[in-house]
Parts: C-alpha cells; sequence; structure tokens
C-alpha cells in the first residue's frame, strides 16, 4: 500500500510540474470523488485558473438522444456551501437541443467562475459529492461494516421456521408477516432518497396496504411485509425494481451495491441488475434461482401492431408461439442450471401466465383499438365463447398460481372477461304512484324546472344530480314520506339479485370445460368486496347474500376473508377494527384515525395550509391517464365552485411520476391551484398512510382536518357535495 501512494504522489508532482508550465491552469485528469449519483456522464477533467473553472463533461447515452442545457448547474464549496453557478459552455448554447454523437457520446466544456486557492475538493449540481482537486482519495473498500454483519446474522437467526416444501399444503396460507432486512453498500443520504416502498396487496380481496421502507444513513433497511401466501413481487428503490421471493413468517435478507444501481440508471433499466444481489437466509437459495433467468422483456410496440394487423385467431398464434420460444429458452437454461423444484415452478407458470395475460390483455383493448382505428377490419371481428378455450392452458386450481407476480394482473382480467362479465340482476318494482304524483297529491306547488327532475330521466348528467339533491334536501319530510309509504313495506320486490350472475357464470365454465376452482372462487371474493363498498348498505342482505356464495367455496382461507370483510363492513360498534393496515375506524364512525408518525405529519404540514374548510384531496400524477382525464372532467366543477368558502380541492403528485416540464404545463393549462408536488419518498409514506397502490385515489378531510373519507369516488362528487355540506358544515 506505501508504495502505491509514493508512486500517486510521485504522479502528482510532475503533473503539477506539467501544470506551472501551462500558464497557471491545472489540470485534472479523470478526478476521483467521494460519491456519484450518475452513470450516464463522468467528469473527465477539471481546468482551474485565476479567471474561470472549466469541467469537462464526457457523456455516454443511448443512440439518438439529446440533452439540454439549462443556466442552473453549478459548483459549491463542501466546506462552506458557497454556490458558483454556470457562466457559459464551450461551443454549445443553453436551452437548445444538442444530440449525441452516432456511438452515443458527446464532450462539453462548462465554464464555472474562478475558485479560491486551496480549495481540497467541489461538488457539481448534486450529482457529484467530492471531486477530488489538490489530494488523493483513500481506495474504496466493499467491505461490509461490521455492526451490519452482527445486525443482519442476528435477525435472520431469529427466524427458526421452515420454508414451504409444497404450495398445494394448508399452510400456503397464512397471516404471519414476512420480514426484508437488507443493507445497501455505498449508499449516502445525500443521494437523495431514503425509502423503497413495497405494494403490497391481497389479491383475494383488492385491498392494498403498501409499505414503506425506511433507509437508515447507514444503507441499513427493514420493515414487516404483510403476506397472505408466499410471493414473488418486487421492491422499489430509486426508481428501480428489485425482485424477491418471500413467505409468510420468514426473513430475507439483501445486500445491494449503490454502483448497480448506477449500473442500470445508465442502461436506461427500470430493473436493478437482479443477478447482482446478494441474499441471506432461509430463501436465499429459492431467491438465487429465480434471479438467474429472465425472460424476454414485453414489447408494447410489437404488441400493438400485432393488435391492429392480425385477426383474432393469428393473434392468439402469436401470443403462444412467444409461450412456446420462452419455454424452450427455459428448458436449455435449466438443463445446464437446475433450481429448486419451487423455482422451477415458478417460472414455468411465469411463463404460461405471460401468454394467457397477453391475449387477455388484447381482447380487453380491442375496444380502445376500436375507437382509434373504426375501420379497422380486424377489429370489427365478433369474439365467440369458445375463443376463450386457452384459459384450460393454467392450473386454475392450483395455489402455485398465485406465487407468480403476474397473477395479479391475470385475476382481473379473468374477473372480467367477456363470457363471465356479467352484471347484476335486479327485480324491478314499481310504486303505486310516482313521486311527482304524490307531491302533487300533498298539494306542493312545484316549479316547471322542479317538476322535471321528478320525472324518469333517460341520461342521468351532473347537472342533473346537483339539481335533484338540492331538490330532495328542500323537500327531504316529503321525500322520506313517499318512501316509507310507497318503498319500504313493498322491499322484498326490489332490488338486486346477487346470485343470479353466478349462476350466469357457471354455465358459462361449463361450456369451456372449466370447472369451479379456486381461481374462479377468488373472484367471489373479490365481487363480494366490490358489493359490500357500492351495493350492499344492511347487514341481514349482506349475511343472507354470503350464506349462498359461501356454499360453492371449498378453500376455507377463502370463506375466512369473505366473512371477514362483513364484519369489516358492518363492524361491533365496540370494536376497533382495521383492515390488515394502519387507517383504523374510530368510535365515531365518520372520523377516521390516521397512525402518529412522519407520514403522518408530513401530510398535515400540507392539509394544515387549508384548515377550516372541508378538503378533497386528489392524489394524482401526470404520467396516469385516469388522473389526469378526471382532472380535465372537474375542470368545469372547479371553476364553478372557485374561492368557495366551504371546501377546496387540493393535489398531490411526486416528482417522479410528474416531470417538471408536463406538471407545470398541466396544471397551468388545467388552471389547477392548492398543487403540491413533493418528492417520492413523501410520497411513498402518504402511499402507506392511506393505504393505496394505484392512482387517482381521492381522500376527504372535514374543517377541523380529521379524514372522513379515505377513498371518495370523485365521479359521485356533485351527486355527494350537498350531503357533505350539510354533515360537515
Amino acid at each position: 500500500m506505501k508504495k502505491i501512494r509514493i508512486v500517486l504522489a510521485l504522479i502528482c508532482f510532475f503533473n503539477l510540474i506539467d501544470l506551472a508550465a501551462q500558464g497557471g491552469v491545472q489540470i485534472i485528469e479523470k478526478p476521483d470523488f467521494d460519491l456519484g449519483n450518475t452513470a450516464q456522464f463522468q467528469i473527465s477533467k477539471v481546468e482551474l485558473s485565476s479567471e474561470e473553472t472549466k469541467l469537462h463533461l464526457q457523456w455516454d447515452m443511448p443512440q439518438g438522444w439529446w440533452l439540454k442545457y439549462g443556466r442552473d448547474a453549478f459548483i459549491r464549496n463542501p466546506e462552506t456551501g458557497e454556490k458558483f453557478f454556470i457562466v457559459s459552455i464551450e461551443n454549445e448554447n443553453f436551452n437548445e437541443e444538442i444530440h449525441m454523437d452516432p456511438d452515443g457520446g458527446h464532450h462539453s466544456v462548462f465554464v464555472f467562475p474562478p475558485l479560491e486557492k486551496g480549495i481540497k475538493k467541489i461538488d457539481y449540481n448534486n450529482q457529484f459529492w467530492g471531486l477530488y482537486l489538490n489530494e488523493e482519495k483513500e481506495p474504496d473498500t466493499d467491505d461490509i461494516p461490521e455492526s451490519v454483519k452482527k445486525w443482519l446474522d442476528t435477525e435472520l437467526a431469529k427466524n427458526t421456521k421452515e420454508p414451504i416444501k409444497n404450495y398445494e399444503e394448508d399452510q400456503f396460507f397464512s397471516k404471519e408477516p414476512g420480514k426484508i432486512i437488507g443493507y445497501i453498500k455505498g449508499y449516502d443520504t445525500r443521494l437523495g432518497f431514503d425509502t423503497g416502498i413495497y405494494y403490497a396487496s391481497n389479491e383475494l380481496t383488492r385491498e392494498d396496504y403498501p409499505i414503506t421502507l425506511e433507509i437508515q444513513p447507514d444503507g441499513r433497511f427493514e420493515a414487516d411485509i404483510p403476506l397472505i401466501h408466499p410471493v414473488r413481487s418486487y421492491i422499489k428503490f430509486n426508481h428501480r425494481l428489485l425482485f424477491f421471493y418471500l413467505e409468510p413468517g420468514q426473513t430475507l435478507g439483501m445486500i445491494l451495491d449503490w454502483e448497480d444501481f448506477l449500473t442500470a440508471e445508465h442502461y436506461r433499466d427500470r430493473f436493478y441488475p437482479q443477478k447482482t444481489i446478494e441474499f441471506k437466509g432461509n430463501l436465499a437459495e429459492i431467491n438465487s434461482d429465480l434471479s438467474q433467468f429472465e425472460f424476454d422483456q414485453f414489447n408494447y410496440d410489437d404488441f400493438k401492431e400485432k393488435s391492429l394487423t392480425l385477426s383474432a385467431a393469428d393473434f392468439k398464434d402469436y401470443a403462444f408461439d412467444i409461450q412456446k420460444e420462452n419455454k424452450l429458452k427455459l428448458d436449455a437454461f435449466l438443463q445446464k442450471q437446475p433450481v429448486s423444484d419451487q423455482a422451477e415452478l415458478i417460472y414455468r407458470n411465469e411463463n404460461k401466465l405471460s401468454g394467457v395475460v397477453m391475449v387477455m390483455n388484447y381482447l380487453m383493448n380491442r375496444s380502445h383499438y376500436q375507437r382509434e382505428k373504426p375501420e379497422n377490419q380486424f377489429l370489427k371481428e365478433k369474439i365467440k365463447p369458445e375463443y376463450y378455450d386457452f384459459l384450460t392452458y393454467l392450473p386454475l386450481n392450483s395455489q402455485a398460481l398465485l406465487v407468480n407476480q403476474r397473477f395479479s394482473e391475470f385475476i382481473n382480467r379473468f374477473e372480467y372477461a367477456d363470457p363471465l362479465n356479467f352484471q347484476h340482476s335486479y327485480r324491478n318494482f314499481v310504486p303505486e304512484i310516482s313521486q311527482l304524483e304524490y307531491f302533487e297529491e300533498q298539494n306542493i306547488d312545484l316549479s316547471e324546472k322542479e317538476k322535471e327532475l321528478l320525472k324518469p330521466q333517460d341520461t342521468i348528467t351532473e347537472e342533473f344530480r346537483t339539481a335533484f339533491a338540492e331538490l330532495r334536501k328542500e323537500y327531504s319530510n316529503v321525500f322520506e314520506d313517499y318512501i316509507k309509504k310507497y318503498y319500504e313495506p313493498f322491499k322484498g320486490q326490489q332490488g338486486i339479485d346477487f346470485m343470479a350472475k353466478w349462476l350466469k357464470k357457471d354455465s358459462v365454465l361449463t361450456s369451456l370445460n372449466l370447472k369451479n376452482d379456486l381461481i374462479y372462487d377468488i373472484t367471489k371474493i373479490r365481487g363480494l368486496k366490490f358489493e359490500l363498498a357500492n351495493l350492499i348498505s344492511e347487514k341481514t342482505t349482506a349475511d343472507s347474500y354470503w350464506e349462498k356464495l359461501s356454499a360453492t367455496i371449498e378453500n376455507d382461507f377463502l370463506k375466512q376473508e369473505g366473512k371477514r370483510l362483513i364484519q369489516n363492513n358492518f363492524p361491533d360498534p365496540k370494536e376497533n377494527l382495521d383492515n390488515m393496515g394502519s387507517v383504523k375506524i374510530a368510535a365515531e364512525p365518520e372520523v377516521i384515525l390516521l397512525p402518529d408518525g412522519k407520514a403522518k405529519n408530513m401530510f398535515y404540514e400540507i392539509a394544515d395550509q387549508y384548515k377550516g374548510k372541508i378538503l378533497f384531496i386528489d392524489f394524482w400524477a401526470t404520467t396516469c391517464g385516469p388522473c389526469v382525464g378526471n382532472i380535465k372532467r372537474m375542470k368545469e366543477t372547479r371553476e364553478k365552485y372557485k374561492d368557495h368558502p366551504d371546501f377546496d380541492f387540493v393535489f398531490i403528485t411526486d416528482e417522479a411520476q410528474s416531470p417538471s416540464g408536463d406538471y407545470n404545463e398541466f396544471i397551468q393549462e388545467q388552471n389547477l391551484e392548492n398543487v403540491h408536488r413533493v418528492d417520492t419518498d413523501v410520497y411513498n409514506r402518504f402511499r402507506e398512510l392511506f393505504q393505496f397502490n394505484g392512482i387517482p385515489r381521492y381522500v376527504v378531510l372535514n374543517k377541523k382536518g380529521e379524514l372522513i373519507d379515505g377513498n371518495f369516488e370523485m365521479y359521485r362528487f356533485s351527486m355527494e357535495l350537498p350531503g357533505i355540506l350539510e354533515k360537515y358544515k
């Protein structure tokens, strides 16, 4: 080591002699640095003189990419914090497109003001910290600190439970949480992120409960992961996806490296290089097995092109030809590198799911493509029920299918596949007299506009909903008397026949040679969740429906989940139930308690700015189509209620999902006010606080700042607003 340092010192000495001969310009070639946050370019040279400071940036980007330099680049003296902003760019202009060379490279020279003599290091633009100017850097070490090793070993030693040997056994389902612990080598708080996120969900019930993984300053992270069965899923750190396999009651250790994050960023890859993860614990072997092989990534452009240029039958052949090719690749891999039986099963199910999901996505997207290309003859084909025979390719009665990450996408498509997508049947009841006739019978003088509101409507507009709500508020006693006299005595003659659609689905299953199996039973529980939230308002109705629905469900765990949903929806007032997450129902049912902690404090830093008003808060992003669409649809409504004394709209998004350019343009176009663009760490914490994976998500606070609805249906805004204002005025 001493010899190396002597050689480096001599090199620096001769460089200084050479620099002195260059008219007082000090040149540092390929300067070392303490920390970097990008691999898309390097600082290849620094030139120091009494007149200026030059930084040479050598880019390495994909071919065809371009850059645009702004005037906000800076260098900083880390000892004093003083910043020096860019003055000019040699041979290039600010805010002009600069295209990469054919090989993806490009060289730029940034000119900054001169630095004081004696500065040993500089930072560049929150992308490089500690660029060495006058001294050598101590050699890096890849060693994990002893304190971290001890912590990992201690936590892993607590795990005494044996992993699952057979996915078809009863122990497959369990609500015992798993645990993930890990360490990021090279992590530094200056990198700008301190959380990861796991989008936990219960696919049996469509409940979300994302979990934030807090990263400690020394690079350690840990989190209890709510599970109901083994999963192959992913954590998201710094916009990179890290796949893992975890079981209930097991602890998985992971050692990551910041350099590998940079490698992924350099190649514009959202996936962390899986093979570089060092796994530890009982599940290390299966995780390592599942990191060795990757199926070809989905090509959306090719998918769309084939959707528009192939018949339905040819598209199905195309999708399953890809599946067959992937099977051959997997077979060849497994011959060279055998893996555990469970890992092989997961690989093979993943491939089966990929073909089936591709065809189901094609079928789902056809209506959208038809609107885009109404003249397309292929899209005019009628899809017959027998087309869905490909569903028999999957083991639909196997618990193992639930392990795969693509199961979430599949069960959603399967639930709403056309042959099985029946609406509920309504038992129609016509009262003896209409509402309008009752008002006339009571000698109530109505305007012509009010009479129109009481007549049957062909279409229900937002304007109608608002006007009718106001009418109902004004004549609430009359409406109540009408309902008591002409509706309540005949309840049994009206309402929804909840079992009718399931009888129709049973018939379709039989025609497709499918059975009343596990996957089909899961759709019953998922359907129950929706019906309880939107259609069933009485416990007696829920209990009666569940008694009939559960009679055909064989799996005991599914039955327990269905029963839990009903209990959660109609809780005992004495109990304080939670939904496998952190939001709890308070003693006063319309107020929902949020857990104390960092996330709640961060949220109220925003919400308290508007205290004294009812708040409709929209979690959204410019990259989310439904989010953007709904904000556009609500523009007229926002303008109508602008400066309302009792309520307001608030919009919260994050930097990653709403890039600054698109964000600024959109909020200006939509005249959005009360907008907040937070960093990804804060948004991750908000996801966990309000238990949502997908967006848009809407929550409502009363004037005291208390949560009264954690999942508001914004499409019902005009209908619900009068009642909310009356209740929380």
